[in-house]
């Protein structure tokens, strides 16, 4: 993990304890932590070389999502959980990104307009390379413009909520250079469609591009699930 963290603390717009969270519920998800396996403070903190406070807030978020559970005097305990409720927060975050693409084409004005085709043009520019590094970059920058132009009190926090498989998505892309490319145009076609004020395109394109992810992380880390 200290290896995977060193990478992270370069990308100024993550919190050192969203990186811990991110990694855990990776590493969660993945199985390297089993149900009813314990994940402390202290342990996480030396092996990360870093501070408990990041790791703790980390660990409250895993909490608040279901992940673990906080026993008193053994720390937080990972929790069993099964396909069908990954398939409902898939869902759930496939409902409001579309409600969000849709509200920014209603909302996003001259000058949003005018630095989401800075991103497009950058990721036309990007098209083909192999740096996958600099794709995932673009791509976090440019969804993170969006709920700006949203300007919701509330749309981040629930965004945040219900993205509960954000980092394992960017793992797998890592792994799928193809999927990774596909997605880059499938976000020009969203971005190209909130500037042109179509709201109702920039939703569709949205919730086809979320399914997609949807289908893949289900079937990695879920290996009974069955598309609907």
């Amino acid at each position: 993990m200290k290896d995977q963290i060193s990478l992270l603390k370069k990308r100024p717009l993550m919190p050192l304890y969203d990186v811990v969270y991110h990694y855990l519920k990776q590493d969660i998800l993945k199985g390297v932590y089993k149900p009813g396996d314990r994940i402390t403070e202290e342990d996480i903190s030396a092996k990360a070389g870093i501070s408990r406070t990041p790791v703790r807030e980390a660990i409250k978020r895993l909490a608040a999502e279901g992940l673990v559970e906080f026993l008193p005097k053994r720390g937080a305990i990972v929790l069993n959980n099964s396909a069908e409720e990954g398939s409902f927060l898939w869902d759930n975050r496939i409902y409001l990104e579309t409600k969000l693409s849709e509200l920014a084409a209603k909302k996003a004005d001259d000058e949003q307009k005018a630095e989401l085709r800075e991103y497009i043009r950058m990721m036309k520019e990007s098209e083909g390379t192999t740096d996958s590094d600099e794709m995932e970059e673009i791509l976090f920058s440019m969804n993170e413009y969006i709920l700006q132009i949203v300007k919701l009190n509330q749309a981040e926090r629930l965004y945040n909520l219900v993205n509960t498989f954000s980092s394992e998505v960017t793992d797998i892309a890592m792994k799928d250079h193809a999927r990774l490319s596909d997605a880059f145009k499938e976000h020009i076609e969203i971005a190209t469609a909130i500037c042109e004020n179509d709201a109702e395109k920039a939703a569709s394109l949205t919730h086809d591009h979320l399914l997609k992810w949807k289908v893949i992380y289900m079937k990695q880390y879920f290996p009974e699930y069955t598309e609907e």
